[in-house]
């Protein structure tokens, strides 16, 4: 089964409200001390003069998203009175607002009429800031009809009028929105860009006002989104909470729906059902609170999802119609496609295959309307399942190979690192590059596998495989359940481990070659030539055994020899997999203390529970505990070094401390072994903290993530 983090995809939260929300001129919190002043300043400020409008339009942008319909009787006031006084900001900010309630509704065509004529308003004062609002407001309105690329299209537009007029705060708000759209559209590291860029701005913000801490919130909670699509569940949850206390802090009901949606999903992903169902729960009854549609279709689908896994149909079944009731409403296909794949998994689950072929084929047809690839890929191997176990193995083998198609698709567009113009031209050109980097990375594996080989044989050995593989698919679906089921356990033990198991090896082949280039090197040339002129000095001392220096010098060169080969035998790669792992540190300490005569003191808990965490994360802890322990030697002038490992929060700790003479951290610099450590980190999600001790010395911490694996 696809993984739950899938969801995070069709967040329409992103692209609706927080979309909305980033491209607002002021995003207030409706504090009620503030809109009491604004019905008072409304009150008491003439007809003639220009402040009414304008109190009137401030009062409706705290208040539109609670109290629509209020707003648009307030709205009517506001436009009758900027017409008399031929107020054309007032007007523009006026029909502005009345298009952004129209668009939450769902009122497309009436948006876009009063967008256009809010423009028409700021152009005739030359209000570069209120054109580039509408313009984004429009980007706003497509993307609700999961029309990305004119949401593109008008957002790059709004960026080009607020650059050209160094308006830099909505220069931030359109790197939202672009990384908003990027992000539905699955180009995550595009996205992040843009992320970090509106999140540099606003943290070094001097002096931000509550709007500011708005916008950061909303950069914080869509972090969060990409950093768990990219499978960085730490870092996402860290995002989430700091978002989450800003719309605490600004009692912010439509946000705090959105934000216990997203740590709900974070929950569930590492296995906390009921903190996951407390977001869920805490979420629904926000948005319903405030009746805002899209968050209430968002808690639908994360509550129908979450009763069909436990097997309460009932429960997930009402939620799925309350669902698609909103969907239907508000036009939103994203839900609504989720809505009907949760619906096909429970009918599938009870045994109806042909009203779960029917609820799939509903999200297909409408992911094929809205252009999304993702949803294709459960779809299609939900079909093929189904279709085998009816024995129609050509329907099922086709609709695997639609599955690996858009399995593939995905995998290609998450690599993509930049998407600057989305011209055919482009497009033929970024395709053509990812031919090409999927060409250097399969002759990068062949070559792993087999380094004898020429190119040419690998080349063809890859697709003797492939043909291999397809041949044994082709087998796999005219067998019966046997080998459905074995083929279902492959495609669950790939989704777990291939991926992470791929990056970990090609990120800790780079130290190991060298390693086994200086092991070579040491064993092969340097160790014979140290034996030959022992050897040879030996001979000499023999011929004058008088001269005692001779046997000295010949003595002395034994004792290099031997150090040679012990270097080369702790240079050359081995396995430190589970019990091994104690054994392996624990020899290579006592050698460590014998060598450089420095005490070792040593701590290490749950040893049985570290034993089972895969291979290759103890071999990059066994490496980085060398690395830090040669790096006392070298720089410290330490006597005593303390090594504690242990687990806490699912979380394996290592620490490296010395009660040497510590370092200037105005000057710290990384050597080229703490850059391997911290791409290993960056590998295995995890962080290292480097501390100079007010006592003296240096404490090196480094954390990593284990939640996923069953320890």
């Amino acid at each position: 089964m696809i993984k739950h983090i899938l969801m995070k995809y069709f967040t329409i939260i992103i692209c609706s409200v927080i979309f909305i929300t980033n491209n607002l001129r002021s995003v207030y919190p409706e504090d009620s001390h503030i809109i009491d002043s604004l019905k008072t300043m409304i009150n008491i400020t003439p007809e003639d003069d220009t402040l009414k409008p304008r109190y009137i339009n401030d009062l409706v942008w705290r208040i539109k998203f609670s109290n629509p319909d209020t707003s648009l009787i307030l709205l009517d006031r506001s436009e009758e009175l900027s017409k008399k006084l031929n107020f054309a900001d007032g007007l523009g900010n006026s029909y502005n607002a009345r298009a952004v309630i129209f668009t939450v509704q769902g009122k497309f065509e009436e948006a876009m009429k009063y967008y256009r004529l809010a423009i028409e308003q700021f152009d005739r004062v030359n209000d570069p800031h209120g054109v580039a609002f509408c313009i984004g407001n429009i980007a706003v309105l497509y993307n609700f009809q999961s029309n990305f690329d004119s949401s593109i299209y008008y957002n790059l537009k709004a960026l080009k009028i607020r650059q050209e007029n160094n308006l830099d705060k909505e220069v931030a708000k359109s790197n939202i929105n672009l990384g908003v759209i990027y992000f539905e559209k699955g180009y995550y590291e595009t996205s992040l860009k843009y992320y970090l860029d509106a999140l540099s701005f606003y943290e070094n913000m001097p002096d931000k006002v509550d709007v500011d801490f708005t916008y950061l919130g909303t950069v914080y909670n869509n972090l969060g989104n990409v950093y768990q699509e990219l499978g960085k569940i730490y870092k996402a949850k860290h995002f989430y909470l700091k978002a989450l206390k800003i719309y605490t802090d600004f009692g912010d009901k439509r946000e705090l729906s959105n934000i216990n949606n997203n740590l709900g999903d974070i929950e569930k992903t590492n296995g906390k059902a009921e903190a996951a169902l407390e977001h869920y729960n805490r979420a629904y009854l926000l948005s319903k609170e405030i009746d805002e549609k899209q968050e209430i279709l968002i808690s639908c689908v994360n509550l129908s999802k979450y009763y069909a896994d436990i097997k309460n149909n009932d429960s997930a079944r009402f939620y799925i119609n309350e669902g698609l009731k909103y969907g239907k409403e508000i036009n939103d296909k994203k839900h609504t496609i989720r809505l009907y794949i949760n619906s096909g998994n429970i009918m599938k689950q009870k045994g109806f295959p042909y009203k779960s072929i029917e609820q799939y084929n509903k999200a297909l047809k409408l992911s094929d309307e809205a252009g999304i690839i993702k949803n294709k890929e459960e779809i299609y191997f939900a079909l093929s399942e189904i279709y085998s176990e009816l024995n129609q193995s050509e329907k099922a083998y086709s609709y695997f190979k639609l599955y690996s198609a858009a399995k593939d698709s995905i995998f290609n567009k998450e690599k993509h690192r930049q998407i600057t113009d989305m011209a055919t031209k482009y497009e033929t050109e970024q395709k053509d590059k990812e031919i090409a980097l999927q060409d250097l990375e399969i002759e990068k594996k062949q070559a792993e596998i087999n380094q004898q080989k020429a190119r040419q044989r690998v080349f063809v050995a890859g697709i003797i495989i492939l043909i291999l593989i397809l041949a044994f698919l082709v087998i796999y679906f005219i067998q019966k359940k046997k080998h459905r089921e074995e083929l279902h356990l492959r495609h669950l033990e790939e989704q777990k481990h291939k991926e992470q198991l791929k990056a970990i090896k090609q990120s800790l082949e780079a130290g190991e070659e060298e390693r086994i280039r200086l092991a070579d090197r040491m064993h092969d040339d340097v160790a014979p030539m140290l034996v030959s002129l022992r050897n040879s000095i030996a001979d000499i001392g023999n011929r004058f055994p008088d001269i005692p220096l001779f046997k000295k010098i010949s003595d002395n060169i034994s004792i290099v020899h031997s150090e040679v080969r012990n270097i080369s035998h702790i240079l050359y790669p081995f396995s430190v997999s589970g019990d091994n792992f104690t054994d392996s540190l624990n020899n290579y300490i006592r050698n460590f203390k014998h060598a450089n005569k420095i005490e070792v003191k040593k701590t290490i808990s749950d040893i049985d529970k570290i034993n089972l965490i895969p291979d290759e994360i103890q071999n990059f802890v066994y490496r980085a505990i060398q690395e830090l322990m040669n790096n006392v030697v070298k720089h410290t002038e330490a006597t005593e070094i303390n090594l504690k490992i242990y687990l806490k929060n699912k979380m394996l700790n290592l620490t490296v401390g010395d009660n040497g003479k510590g370092f200037n951290e105005n000057k710290k610099t990384d050597g080229i072994g703490l850059r391997r450590i911290n791409k290993g980190l960056e590998v295995f999600g995890g962080n290292m903290e480097i501390i100079s001790l007010q006592t003296g010395g240096v404490e090196v911490k480094i954390e990593i993530p284990v939640m996923s694996y069953e320890l």
